[in-house]
């Protein structure tokens, strides 16, 4: 089932459905741009960290994206139907963008409503693939069905990439905005060199596991600055701020 997050009051309930389930999760960022790395150094320094990450005892599952919902950081990308010629400017549809590795969806919990998910066969060199949520095959290819979105192609980033996948719409931006249509670029097809690292455990809570993946992060690379590390249930502090503040007002 979708994750939702009820806020309660002596008043009132608010449901919202995020698209991701953060209880049992956590992550840790970096930037490797200031460290000097290339986008080849990059690409193998995500992949070996994720490949340990994944061999950690108690983790469940681990990936890699570009930003984590609600983190107020938004990407856009200009996207079209391939084969069909350039919109103007004026009537160029937009998108919300990221870069995800195969797994962040089965660790983030998001639903995966047709087709598959990236796969670790899907590099670079191989045909571009992509993912796109829901909202995008409603609002932007004007169908019916999820399912129908999958082996059509999109024109984004300069390339042509086949859609392999549709994922339940979530919240990316703020608690409050309105469905927004996204796509998921494969990390190693389009690099990224800032970064989030997600994982969950198998069991329990997730706070001693931050510390093991800063202290992993450290062994491959001593000087890179991690920059946030915490459970996905504290990242969920800040978003959820004003929600609380709201229905705390209501139920005095």
């Amino acid at each position: 089932a979708a994750s939702t997050l009820m806020l309660a009051s002596m008043k009132n309930a608010v449901t919202v459905s995020l698209g991701f389930q953060p209880e049992g999760a956590a992550m840790l960022g970096a930037d490797l741009t200031t460290h000097g790395y290339t986008r080849e150094r990059g690409l193998q320094f995500q992949k070996n960290l994720l490949r340990l990450a994944r061999e950690l005892p108690g983790i469940e599952s681990a990936g890699i994206t570009s930003a984590a919902p609600l983190e107020f950081s938004m990407s856009n990308d200009s996207v079209y139907e391939a084969g069909q010629p350039e919109p103007p400017p004026s009537q160029m549809t937009m998108a919300q963008t990221f870069w995800v590795s195969p797994d962040y969806f089965k660790t983030m919990r998001t639903r995966l409503l047709a087709g598959r998910d990236h796969a670790d066969t899907d590099s670079a060199g191989k045909p571009p693939v992509i993912l796109v949520n829901a909202e995008f095959t409603r609002q932007i290819l004007k169908l019916a069905r999820p399912e129908l979105a999958v082996g059509k192609k999109l024109h984004t980033g300069g390339k042509d990439k086949e859609i392999i996948g549709v994922v339940e719409d979530g919240k990316y931006f703020g608690l409050n905005e309105a469905p927004k249509a996204a796509m998921f670029h494969h990390s190693d097809q389009t690099y990224t060199s800032s970064f989030r690292l997600v994982w969950r455990v198998r069991e329990g809570s997730p706070d001693a596991s931050v510390q093991r993946m800063r202290d992993l992060v450290n062994s491959l690379d001593g000087e890179l600055a991690i920059s946030p590390a915490q459970t996905l249930d504290e990242h969920m502090h800040l978003p959820l701020l004003p929600t609380r503040i709201a229905t705390g007002a209501l139920s005095v």
